[in-house]
């Protein structure tokens, strides 16, 4: 970090949305281990809620301000929020493999008519109709 003298944090979100590396970089530095908690809380896994945490300050940069900056940390938490509920969404359509592994075949379909063998022709039955 340069030798500057420490900007309040207005004028620090100002300059980052201006582009200053520097500012981000306080910016990052301030806030990442309260994003990192938010996260975790939500969540309950480390790994995930690091990659949430990076993700928010990935969309902070590509994203433009909504708010004042004097509401940058509303800000950034809904940001972090909507990552939250991303991951979460993500992790429910995500089904580990050893899932599928230890898994009778034919199980995906339970409950089914065709399973419970209503409407499924005999075994060695002519399939066709006469």
């Amino acid at each position: 970090m340069s030798s500057r003298p420490e900007l309040g944090e207005e004028a620090t979100v100002v300059q980052m949305w201006h582009g200053d590396p520097e500012a981000f970089t306080l910016l990052y530095e301030r806030y990442f281990p309260r994003v990192y908690d938010l996260a975790f809380r939500m969540l309950g896994d480390p790994n995930l809620a690091l990659d949430v945490t990076q993700e928010t300050f990935l969309r902070l940069l590509e994203g433009r301000p909504r708010y004042s900056p004097r509401h940058f940390r509303a800000y950034l938490y809904i940001i972090a929020r909507h990552q939250v509920y991303e991951a979460l969404r993500r992790s429910r359509r995500q089904v580990p493999f050893s899932d599928f592994r230890n898994r009778p075949r034919g199980s995906h379909r339970a409950g089914s008519q065709r399973d419970a063998g209503a409407g499924a022709p005999a075994a060695g039955a002519d399939s066709h109709p006469p």
